[in-house]
């Protein structure tokens, strides 16, 4: 937008002023040279509008995931890189000292050719670099020896099958690579935002079953959710659960008066936080994870240790009812 004023109102006043007040002409050469570098420098701020262009590409998702992957191309081609200039390098200078002094040549006298071409490291980089893009042309003056068809051979097994190779690979991987994980990052959200709807709805549901707001909900009134067609069909969508699975669910939930995650309710075992109904409904048809194994495992810690203590206190009722019972005989074998 900037860049936009800038052209459609400061240069043309810029071009009225030096007419103006500088009195030049609109197409004279002459002015001051604080004025010429003041518009060289709007011109080149007219390059910015190609920023203009990553707008667009966000705008559009399969251009924008395909421009993440080539940035990615781009981070993974550094190593690529730095192995295409050792090998430029390394060609280098054996063709400089092979061809450009003259040691592949009868007499050690290279033409002016080659020494045009492989004179020096720097005329080497470069031409092997052009060769290494096709330009066969730099080797004509090798052409004619038999060591330098060997070279050129080499040369383009190294450079143009290998490294070229390996760069189309890094480049294709990571950009599927990035594709993918743009496109499973998309499906995540998508399924975390659908859940979360669903969830809502599910919660706005139970919440109109439970006129005390103590989020639980007893199993009266879970099987009255379920015998309604039109509840029963939107608490089962993507669980494909019947009835008795339905039922069953509730109370594996509600066992001793256990909660889903492990809370003791003060309401009874026939009750259920709902919350964890709805988390269960969700969960139905995934496959259990680490997390749900760990689960499972704290529930029957949790029941272990209420056992456990249930038993304790029963063994203590039942040792002082004996102690009292023996000491009642005993009072009774006295008196007689």
């Amino acid at each position: 937008m900037t860049t936009g004023i800038i052209d459609l109102w400061l240069t043309p006043g810029i071009k009225i002023f030096e007419v103006e007040v500088l009195g030049q002409t609109l197409h004279s050469d002459k002015g001051s040279s604080q004025m010429h570098g003041i518009m060289s420098l709007i011109r080149l701020t007219r390059l910015m509008r190609v920023f203009r262009l990553v707008r667009v590409v966000r705008c559009v998702p399969p251009l924008y995931a395909l421009l993440l992957g080539v940035m990615e191309a781009f981070k993974a081609m550094q190593w690529v890189v730095v192995l295409t200039l050792l090998t430029l390098y390394g060609a280098a200078i054996v063709f400089t000292n092979l061809i450009g002094k003259g040691m592949i040549y009868p007499g050690g006298v290279a033409p002016p050719a080659a020494i045009e071409v492989f004179g020096t490291m720097s005329q080497s980089l470069f031409s092997l670099f052009e060769l290494m893009n096709g330009d066969t042309g730099v080797i004509e003056p090798i052409e004619t020896q038999l060591i330098g068809k060997i070279l050129f051979a080499a040369f383009m097994i190294v450079a143009n099958w290998a490294i070229l190779a390996i760069l189309t690979a890094v480049v294709s991987e990571n950009m599927i690579s990035t594709s993918n994980r743009l496109v499973a990052e998309e499906k995540q959200s998508r399924e975390a935002a659908n859940t979360k709807k669903q969830e809502d709805s599910l919660a706005e549901l139970f919440m109109a079953k439970d006129p005390n707001k103590n989020g639980y909900i007893s199993r009266t009134e879970w099987q009255e959710m379920i015998d309604d067609a039109a509840t029963r069909l939107e608490l089962t969508d993507g669980t494909n659960l019947s009835n008795n699975d339905m039922l069953d669910l509730f109370d594996c939930l509600a066992v001793d008066g256990i909660s889903g995650n492990g809370v003791v309710q003060l309401e009874g075992k026939d009750n259920v936080s709902y919350l964890t109904l709805i988390h269960s409904l969700r969960t139905h048809h995934t496959f259990a994870d680490k997390k749900s194994v760990l689960h499972v495992m704290m529930r029957m810690r949790t029941l272990q240790e209420q056992v456990q203590g249930q038993l304790s206190e029963n063994h203590k009722e039942m040792m002082h009812m004996a102690r009292r019972i023996e000491t009642h005989v005993r009072g009774e074998g006295a008196s007689l």
